[in-house]
């Protein structure tokens, strides 16, 4: 049975290490962005093991510091991230007083879910989406839409 096991072991390292060859591209430079590496070089998170049989040795996680680093996202997609899950909450927060509406009875704190989220919910509001056209589109439609039902409760923002 210990064989068995040892040779799922086996198995599952060399799968980590064929995987690991693939993101090291990738990983180095979400370290260089992350301000860890030094002089071009290998990043600290990799250690490379002696071969003996002449083969390529095969990079090592060192840390979970290399598990962040292969899942860091670019700064851009990073902010992409961040105005479309603004986007959305905009949306949830129109979908709820639509709800309250059908129910007859209108929540006052959903009229001020409303309003903080039109007036950027503390500075979080994205200033252009210079990215995608039809994002931006889209975005001025739900900020629209929250003014007019904003208005028609005779709220100012």
């Amino acid at each position: 049975m210990a064989s068995g096991i040892e040779a799922i072991g086996a198995t599952a390292q060399l799968q980590a290490a064929a995987l690991l060859r693939e993101a090291l591209p990738t990983a180095k430079i979400a370290e260089r962005l992350l301000g860890a590496a030094k002089d071009g070089g290998v990043p600290p998170a990799v250690q490379t093991p002696v071969s003996s049989g002449g083969q390529q040795p095969a990079p090592v996680l060192g840390s979970v510091q290399m598990l962040v680093a292969l899942a860091a996202l670019s700064p851009a997609e990073v902010r992409r991230r961040e105005q479309v899950a603004l986007a959305k909450r905009g949306l949830d927060r129109l979908e709820q007083l639509h709800r309250e509406l059908m129910e007859g009875t209108v929540n006052p704190p959903t009229l001020h879910a409303l309003k903080q989220w039109i007036e950027g919910e503390g500075g979080d509001r994205p200033d252009a989406h210079e990215d995608d056209p039809r994002f931006a589109r889209l975005f001025e439609d739900i900020e629209l839409r929250v003014r007019v039902e904003l208005a028609k409760f005779d709220i100012a923002v």
